[in-house]
């Protein structure tokens, strides 16, 4: 039974919060949410902390920004860069229950159907299937990735930690519509709550189901509990739950981090179960180049691979401090140019790619990185037009 909200509606100024980088994470240049709080209730949710200033319930009291579509018509004609619009936040689900009756997200997407833009959208929910032929076309426009949340591979725990989220059997058929209607397709696997969702039996019942859908990525993380009241929160769930638990959590949560990591050892211990988890299944760990490459400016593609390489390298146990040394100063780099062109009004959009392909050719980027090997890569990516995968960290061709 879906429990009762109250709306809480507001008009905005801005629809559209723009990055100065593309976020590595969602590869978003622009991020739109139509809603704050969701009404999926899920226990763990990081959006129930003090830092994200949530008003009321988290799962009860749903703001609701009525004119962003509105909002987002007028901004889409006056963007200059493009890069993707991720629709989602990790302090609201797009598609919750109010989406329903309110259609917010669903006259977004009507515009996103006719712009230029390339589209990421993050969710639980299987709402997303009533807008599945805008998202297509938004696919055939632009480019469209989807990446539903799932960490549990039945519903006992799904129905104690997301009472108000779809089940484990209908969000795997959302994945498998969203492959078919030619959608890259994904899968945020996170929170994998310590000793519950991370046990064995439950990853590789979920890994299964998932590579028999044939998803482009999984991407694992822990949970965070940060410290206030989502962690008081959680911890009472677990109390009332799984009381022979909470010691343990009390224990892997007992600094009281203000990011809410776990201990160190947990995280690394994590990490390299994931790794081996995901080679054995033959998943991405992050959304693959090759759905990204041509949907962005050059420059960001650039930006976005440093990022994703330095995880897909520190996994296989390589070190990356090289790498990170010349992702930070190309970072810098992208980062005072583009202050620049957002200066300079009379600029063309293709003017930093034009930027990029120049200190290219003269040398003075490889002057800057001090990196022949990572120039070079460079040059593969920004002027050949070469594809990493991210399995064999192989370049090669489309």
């Amino acid at each position: 039974m879906t429990t009762p909200v109250t709306l809480h509606h507001r008009t905005v100024k801005i629809a559209l919060r723009k990055n100065l980088l593309a976020e590595p994470f969602s590869l978003a240049k622009y991020r739109l949410a139509p809603y704050m709080a969701c009404a999926h209730g899920c226990v763990y949710c990081d959006g129930r902390a003090e830092r994200y200033h949530v008003e009321g319930d988290f799962a009860t009291d749903i703001t609701v920004r009525d004119n962003l579509p509105e909002r987002l018509r007028d901004e889409l004609t006056r963007l200059r860069e493009k890069g993707f619009i991720s629709l989602g936040s990790g302090i609201t689900d797009i598609y919750q229950p109010v989406e329903e009756g309110l259609g917010l997200v669903r006259a977004c997407a009507e515009l996103l159907a006719e712009a230029d833009f390339p589209v990421v959208l993050l969710t639980k929910s299987t709402l997303l299937q009533r807008d599945l032929p805008l998202w297509q076309a938004v696919q055939a426009r632009s480019g469209c990735i989807v990446a539903v949340s799932l960490v549990f591979a039945d519903d006992n725990l799904r129905a104690i930690f997301e009472p108000g989220a779809p089940t484990v059997g209908d969000r795997l058929n959302l994945l498998r519509q969203c492959k078919a209607a030619g959608l890259c397709t994904g899968v945020l696997a996170m929170p994998l709550l310590p000793y519950l969702a991370d046990r064995e039996d439950n990853l590789h019942s979920l890994f299964t189901s998932l590579a028999d859908i044939g998803v482009d990525f999984v991407v694992p993380g822990s949970l965070t509990l940060r410290p206030g009241r989502q962690k008081e929160g959680f911890l009472k769930t677990l109390a009332v739950q799984f009381p022979e638990k909470l010691p343990s959590y009390l224990h892997l949560y007992g600094k009281d981090l203000p990011s809410g990591a776990p201990l160190a050892p947990f995280c690394h211990s994590f990490s390299r179960r994931m790794t081996v988890l995901l080679e054995k299944y033959g998943f991405a760990p992050a959304i693959p180049h090759r759905f990204f490459r041509n949907r962005m400016p050059i420059y960001d593609e650039v930006h976005i691979l440093l990022h994703h390489m330095q995880s897909l390298y520190s996994a296989k146990g390589v070190d990356v401090t090289r790498l990170h040394l010349g992702q930070k100063l190309y970072d810098r780099w992208l980062t005072e140019e583009k202050r620049q062109f957002n200066r300079r009004r009379s600029l063309p959009a293709e003017h930093l790619d034009e930027r990029l392909r120049a200190v290219l050719a003269s040398g003075e980027l490889a002057s800057l990185l001090a990196n022949d090997r990572l120039t070079a890569f460079i040059n593969s990516v920004a002027l050949e037009r070469q594809v990493l995968d991210y399995r064999t960290l192989q370049l090669g061709g489309e």
